[in-house]
């Protein structure tokens, strides 16, 4: 009987949670619940989505530098703090920048449309390739690349030539 009402009293701060309890809060509530509960089963009872309640025990795996805006009250929106979160698991040195950069409140717009362009955005690291022959021809340069089913082409003018 004692761990209903345990629960029951869990279950009625996270549906009171928007305006009260931060990201953190939150997310520790989830994790007492998860011990007896499925994600689906707390979900349901919350009346919410099952990605409401992953987001928020996502924060849980989070650096101590997202716990740490969290607590400061710099970012309250769960949504944005996950989408921190991912950004950090994929590219930690652009997490750390943007961190900085909010911290300092150097950003202007949208924290989350920020962070999910700077997710989506493609690093390009050229890969160095091994040129096993080549050939000028007139204007052009061909190299065989090592791995490269067709040769590289390149038109190059006279004047570079020299």
């Amino acid at each position: 009987m004692k761990e209903t009402q345990k629960h029951k009293r869990l279950l009625q701060k996270l549906s009171k949670a928007d305006d009260k309890l931060n990201p953190l809060e939150q997310c520790e509530l989830l994790e007492q619940l998860l011990l007896t509960f499925k994600r689906s089963q707390i979900a349901n009872m919350l009346n919410v989505d099952t990605a409401w309640v992953t987001i928020r025990t996502k924060l849980r795996d989070a650096s101590e530098d997202i716990k740490q805006l969290i607590r400061d009250g710099v970012i309250q929106d769960c949504r944005t703090l996950y989408e921190l979160y991912r950004l950090e698991k994929l590219k930690q040195g652009v997490a750390q920048e943007l961190i900085r950069q909010i911290r300092n409140n150097k950003i202007s717009g949208p924290y989350r449309e920020v962070i999910v362009r700077a997710r989506r955005k493609r690093i390009y690291k050229p890969k160095k390739r091994k040129v096993f022959k080549a050939q000028q021809t007139g204007d052009s340069l061909v190299l065989y690349v090592v791995g490269q089913k067709s040769p590289l082409m390149f038109e190059i003018p006279k004047e570079v030539w020299s």
